[in-house]
């Protein structure tokens, strides 16, 4: 038994977390069982040949690398090894927390699948999962699968898990439930259709977008449709990309982005200031043929582009009425404007106003 500095992942207290060499135990630890991870509760670890007793409130891994059981410890490493030596019994205890009960606590699952049947012709080796803490080397939790395989040109690398939040005591029926339904695999582009058509549209400064049969506003131009499935060759991905207050609509994910050497660093694109400080963001806006979409070029994308009201509203209508002094030769029940009525009036609905020439010229010279 050593210490270990996992008390700064965990925010544990200083010093307080230990690897013991213990993996055969006949009944694991189980992590989210009662004692573990819970405030004013724990674990206890038992010698039964002496009787010597430790606790720990947080197991934070149990026989990692088929060697090494890391948890916390209310005593240090050197008194575990004077009372633990090679060949003794542990018992393990769980110590009844004294929160709420099992059947009312909320809870987390992730749902990654068996992975029966793994062996494609697309893979080398079964996907990694990451997830979990990174330590102090990233600001963030790894939450991803890393796929160990082929993805050709024109491929499409398709992955499913699942996420659950509910009651506790829900969790393994659920969990079993979705377990099969979780999968991957990889697919040619376009193998389960189109999907939708996008469109989009631009006026001035700034775009939009349309789904499907969806119209933008009298006022704006549509410059180019696609769809929302990948269909390579044909189709590329479009994307918004925006660095600081630079902003362009590409195919390249890495426009603008400083390339050393042979390696691009999408961490680092090019801002307002010509400076490679700023971290790029990406929308994708669909599939679309190359330069198709061109004429947007560093317009600004607005969500609402399209569903948006004039805040000015124009006090002359944009399609003003014609009239006509004459009746029309069609004898269909409706009119451009309207429906044309069956009893025509005697009166004209309109009457011209006649005006007197001016005596006097209207320029004088």
């Amino acid at each position: 038994t050593s210490h270990t500095g996992l008390w700064k992942s965990y925010n544990l207290a200083a010093g307080s977390t230990v690897r013991m060499n213990l993996c055969n135990l006949k009944s694991p630890i189980v992590t989210g069982a009662y004692g573990w991870g819970r405030a004013g509760s724990s674990v206890e670890l038992i010698n039964n040949r002496n009787g010597f007793t430790f606790q720990s409130d947080y197991v934070i891994h149990y026989c990692w690398q088929g060697k090494w059981t890391h948890l916390s410890s209310n005593v240090d490493a050197y008194t575990i090894n004077q009372h633990f030596k090679k060949g003794y019994t542990i018992s393990v205890k769980y110590t009844p927390s004294p929160g709420k009960s099992w059947n009312d606590q909320n809870a987390l699952t992730f749902v990654h699948g068996k992975g029966e049947g793994w062996l494609q012709n697309w893979q080398r080796a079964k996907s990694r999962l990451r997830y979990g803490t990174t330590g102090s080397s990233r600001d963030g939790t790894v939450f991803t699968t890393n796929m160990i395989g082929r993805l050709k040109r024109g491929g499409v690398y398709f992955t499913r898990k699942f996420i659950i939040t509910d009651l506790l005591s829900k969790m393994e029926e659920l969990g079993n439930d979705l377990t099969n339904r979780a999968f991957e695999e990889v697919f040619k582009s376009g193998y389960y259709g189109g999907g939708e058509t996008i469109n989009l549209w631009m006026k001035n400064i700034s775009f939009g977008v349309s789904i499907g049969s969806e119209k933008c506003h009298d006022n704006s131009t549509r410059v180019c449709s696609g769809l929302s499935s990948p269909q390579a060759p044909k189709l590329q991905p479009l994307f918004y990309i925006t660095c600081g207050l630079n902003k362009m609509t590409s195919h390249d994910p890495y426009y603008g982005t400083i390339e050393v050497r042979e390696f691009k660093k999408s961490y680092k694109c090019m801002d307002e200031n010509g400076l490679h400080n700023s971290r790029a963001e990406w929308k994708l806006l669909g599939f679309f043929s190359e330069g198709d979409c061109s004429a947007i070029e560093s317009r600004e994308y607005q969500s609402d582009f399209c569903t948006k009201q004039s805040a000015s509203p124009s006090l002359v209508p944009s399609n003003p009425p014609i009239y006509s002094f004459y009746p029309s030769s069609a004898d269909t029940g409706e009119t451009e404007y309207g429906s044309k009525s069956q009893d025509p009036s005697i009166t004209p609905s309109y009457n011209p106003v006649f005006s007197h020439p001016t005596i006097d010229p209207s320029d004088k010279v």
